[in-house]
Formats: C-alpha cells, sequence, structure tokens
C-alpha cells in the first residue's frame, strides 16, 4: 500500500448498537473494487454485540472502543487515527456502489482543485437487496449546481450526506472536527465551514444507498430546532456570499427558514408537545405573517 499512500482511504464508520445492520454494511466495504483502504468502526458505547461483529472480517478493519459520546465524537475520534489522506465516512447501516472508492479517488485525481468529492444517493428499503441503477460510474457526469464554491447552496440545506463523501485531510487540518455539541446537524455545520475553505464536486450517479427504518435519527422529533438555528448562526458568521462572490437567493433562504419552523411545529404538534409546536409556529408566523395554514396551526396548539 505504499506506493499508493496519496490515495489511501481511511473509512470512518461510528457504531452504536449496530448488530441489525452493520456486516451488511461492511460487506459493501470489502467488496469494494479499490483495495487501498483501512476502515476504522468506533464502537461508541454498544450494549450488544457490535464490537464482536467486525472482529476478524477484513485485517484493514480497526476496531476502536470508546464510552458512548455521541456520533460527533465517534467520528472525530475516528479522523484522529486515521493514516489516509483521503477520509470517507460511512454510517453504520448504509451501503456502498462497488465502485464508489475507486471513483471518488479518479475524480479527485482528475480534478486538483477540488477537495470534497460527493455524490446523489438512492433512499433504500432494506426489504429489497441492494441494487444499483448504474453498474459503471462516469465521474464526468457531475452536477454543476452543487460543485466549485457552495455554500451559498449549503445554507438552503444539507445537499451532502456524509456518507457519499470524501475529503482530502487538509480539509480537516483547516477547518477542524465535527462539532459534537451539534448532532444531528454536525454534518451540515462541518459541511458549511468546510465550503467557506474549499471546493466540492458532485458526481450526479449514486454511490450510495440510505437505509430508512424507523431507528434512524432523522426519524426523531428533537427540541432544538437544529436547522433554523444552524442556518441563523452561519448567516450571521458568514453573510450570504460564498468565497466566489457569489450570492445566496434570500427568498429561497427565507422559504426554507419558514418551512424548518412550520414542519418542527407539525412534528412537536404530532407528539403532543403543544408549547414547542406553539413557538415553532409563532417563528414560522414572524417570517410570513399572512400564513393562514400556519395561523390555524399557532391556534390549535393554544388549544
Amino acid at each position: 500500500m505504499k506506493e499508493h499512500r496519496s490515495s489511501f482511504v481511511s473509512i470512518i464508520l461510528p457504531a452504536y448498537n449496530s448488530r441489525s445492520f452493520i456486516l451488511e454494511t461492511i460487506s459493501s466495504v470489502v467488496s469494494q473494487d479499490y483495495p487501498f483502504w483501512e476502515l476504522i468502526v468506533v464502537d461508541d458505547g454498544s450494549s450488544d454485540n457490535t464490537a464482536q461483529l467486525v472482529q476478524g472480517i477484513d485485517p484493514r478493519i480497526i476496531l476502536i472502543r470508546q464510552a458512548n459520546a455521541g456520533i460527533a465524537a465517534a467520528r472525530n475520534t475516528g479522523i484522529q487515527q486515521a493514516k489516509g489522506q483521503l477520509i470517507a465516512f460511512l454510517d453504520h447501516d448504509d451501503y456502498w456502489h462497488p465502485n464508489k472508492l475507486s471513483s471518488q479517488v479518479r475524480a479527485l485525481e482528475a480534478n486538483p482543485s477540488f477537495s470534497i468529492v460527493y455524490s446523489d444517493f438512492i433512499r433504500w428499503d432494506p426489504h429489497h437487496p441492494p441494487v444499483f441503477p448504474d453498474r459503471e460510474i462516469d465521474i464526468s457526469k457531475i452536477d454543476r449546481e452543487r460543485s466549485g464554491w457552495v455554500y451559498h447552496v449549503l445554507l438552503q440545506t444539507n445537499w451532502i450526506l456524509l456518507t457519499t463523501a470524501m475529503f482530502r485531510r487538509d480539509v480537516f487540518d483547516k477547518i477542524g472536527l465535527f462539532d459534537i455539541t451539534l448532532p444531528p446537524a454536525d454534518d451540515w455545520d462541518l459541511a458549511i465551514r468546510a465550503s467557506r475553505h474549499f471546493q466540492y464536486l458532485r458526481l450526479l450517479q449514486p454511490l450510495a444507498l440510505y437505509r430508512v427504518h424507523p431507528q434512524q435519527t432523522s426519524q426523531r422529533t428533537d427540541r432544538i430546532n437544529h436547522e433554523a438555528m444552524l442556518r441563523e448562526r452561519m448567516i450571521e458568521s458568514y453573510g450570504l456570499d460564498s468565497p466566489n462572490g457569489t450570492r445566496a437567493d434570500e427568498d429561497q433562504l427565507e422559504w426554507r427558514q419558514f418551512r424548518a419552523y412550520f414542519n418542527h411545529g407539525l412534528q412537536h404538534m404530532a407528539a403532543g408537545n403543544s408549547a414547542i409546536a406553539r413557538q415553532s409556529f409563532w417563528h414560522a408566523l414572524r417570517i410570513k405573517p399572512y400564513s393562514t395554514k400556519t395561523w390555524i396551526k399557532y391556534l390549535g396548539s393554544l388549544l
């Protein structure tokens, strides 16, 4: 592997009570057509047999066990232990295209001005076998709108599923690690901070399957409106312009912020948390005071 040191990939896989999915996920790494990788599994205080399951599968798999500290802290542990000049991330329940690593290594080698490469993905019903629409990946098929200096685009929403992304090591040397206070928005925060210094390359063909199941973090209702909070924080810190001067669409940002508050209110109303719902609807009304449906929901939360 020494002759491939510049393209050696460290894969960070945080795991917490992951026995239901992790073997299938790891199989998608072992099946890669690119052999120059290490897989760092960070067992974040699991109470099941996750750690025992991953041992002995492949000598390139490194197991690190730590007390439970959350997914951002587990990713940071993996980065700090990584030996590669390229860093990729994989969630314990997702699945990779067999050409994922090789395609992204080639894409970065062919485009030295870009520091992060990511791709489209497919929402996957795990009751069906893991299948990708394209057997071969063409790295010339690029999403131009979401490539380059993309800070102004990332303010809209987190277009980057971390499972699809590969970073040059110097990205983390420049911007630091994941913010352990921000899950589940830690990946969006890191993506935005990186976009202030580095360019992104988005491949159009999907390179990952995003497993949809009831236990995933995105299905949970949180008291904190992470989307609205983070967007406000980033605009306050960096403004609306990408480093190349491209400005974010202010009408689009206003609409996204309204939807963030409105949807947060809907989630908490459904969960019976009327006080939080009422507060969220009120924030939405401050953005769009003539929204009839928001007034209806707000008044409903009073009852």
